[in-house]
């Protein structure tokens, strides 16, 4: 993903902690932390997808949208957290 201006100013609205996962074979975790604050004890939203998903994520063989209504990727916590960055990170170029 690039940082374009529009990512970033959509992204500057953000508040909240974010942990997305990556599972199965070379998977990771990443947390994110929005806003000012303290880092919180647990993320506000936990985004899970799988390994496979995120691959084809990556190279836009499969839709955001897409992944999510067939159930290839997972939002637990605040869902309109996880829209929010996912709305920033979709912004245009």
């Amino acid at each position: 993903m690039k940082l374009t201006q529009a990512r970033i100013e959509a992204l500057a609205e953000v508040q909240g902690c974010v942990r997305f996962e990556v599972r199965g074979e070379g998977g990771f975790a990443l947390l994110a932390h929005f806003g000012a604050g303290p880092l919180p004890e647990r993320p506000t939203t936990t985004i899970q997808v799988d390994a496979e998903a995120y691959r084809a994520l990556r190279s836009g063989e499969l839709n955001p949208q897409d992944a999510f209504l067939g159930g290839r990727i997972q939002v637990e916590g605040d869902m309109q957290l996880a829209m929010q960055i996912a709305l920033g990170v979709l912004a245009p170029d």
